[in-house]
């Protein structure tokens, strides 16, 4: 099995590094269980997918991800969040007791393992934490396929389902967030789904956010970190990880006003994505005064 996964490296990469490969897994799987057996072959696969794209610890788009992919993680729970919130007022709203089989059990379920992987993905389990949250997200697409309208957009939500998956799992396990990201990251998170859950429990004195206030605080809040780290990050990794982290946003957005609002999200994430870019750029262009004297 071993050789088959081989084959999903570059073939380059297969030629230089394929016998070392080989040793070391003969040398991890040796008298190892099953499940650990199977462990070490999905981690061998999942490094061989992160080197073919490109996005693995050597390459520049793997820094990338790193970075972009805690803000990914929060904006995926404020949504998923902010779906248990919609159901929670529904119950209380509903004089009937509350259903929760078929599809929209899987709904709900589906949101249930977004957020607890989302939390333990930012609380220092990144690996099992993402795990959940892809889970969560695999179920929340099958739902709105299935289900349609009720439970999101039967297109939308798939694809904003598999483009956070797909970003969270590519980071590089040796890239992984470091706590500061994590802990900012899960700030973000609060400060964007605490209101919502105020709002559908009726505690606020608006009606609805109109799916613009995950909006405006994940996109502000990457934006200036990113600004803020000055020469840690590499150009332009701001505006990438606005852009990574605003699928589950603009879905948001459309599950709640439908289009009406969502010109205005991507407008907030286009304009931020251009200061992301042209920020470093300006600071780079920018001459140095020279020092007179000593």
């Amino acid at each position: 099995m071993i050789r088959v996964v081989l084959r999903l490296y570059p073939r380059r990469y297969r030629e230089d590094r394929g016998e070392e490969i080989l040793h070391v897994h003969r040398e991890m799987t040796e008298g190892a269980s099953l499940p650990a057996r199977a462990g070490e072959l999905a981690d061998i696969t999942a490094h061989a997918l992160r080197v073919r794209a490109r996005v693995d610890s050597s390459a520049v788009a793997g820094r990338y991800v790193a970075i972009a992919a805690p803000f990914v993680v929060a904006a995926a729970l404020i949504t998923s969040g902010a779906q248990l919130g919609r159901w929670y007022r529904s119950v209380v709203d509903s004089p009937g007791a509350p259903y929760v089989g078929g599809l929209h059990g899987l709904a709900l379920v589906a949101a249930v393992l977004v957020c607890t992987g989302g939390v333990a993905a930012l609380t220092g389990r990144w690996a099992a934490g993402v795990g959940l949250l892809c889970a969560g997200l695999t179920g929340a697409a099958v739902a709105a396929v299935g289900g349609g309208a009720a439970y999101g957009h039967p297109l939308l939500t798939p694809a904003v389902a598999v483009l956070t998956a797909a970003v969270v799992s590519a980071c590089p396990p040796d890239l992984r967030p470091s706590r500061g990201a994590c802990a900012l990251a899960g700030g973000v998170a609060a400060v964007g789904w605490l209101p919502l859950m105020l709002l559908y429990a009726g505690a606020l004195p608006v009606s609805t956010e109109y799916g613009l206030w995950p909006v405006l605080v994940v996109v502000p809040a990457v934006l200036a970190y990113g600004l803020l780290a000055g020469g840690r990050w590499p150009a332009g990794a701001s505006a990438v990880a606005v852009v990574a982290a605003s699928p589950p946003l603009l879905g948001h957005a459309w599950d709640q006003a439908g289009g009406e609002y969502l010109a205005v999200a991507l407008a907030v994430v286009g304009a931020a994505a251009c200061v992301g870019l042209a920020v470093p750029v300006a600071a780079r262009r920018r001459p140095r005064r020279r020092r007179v004297g000593g």
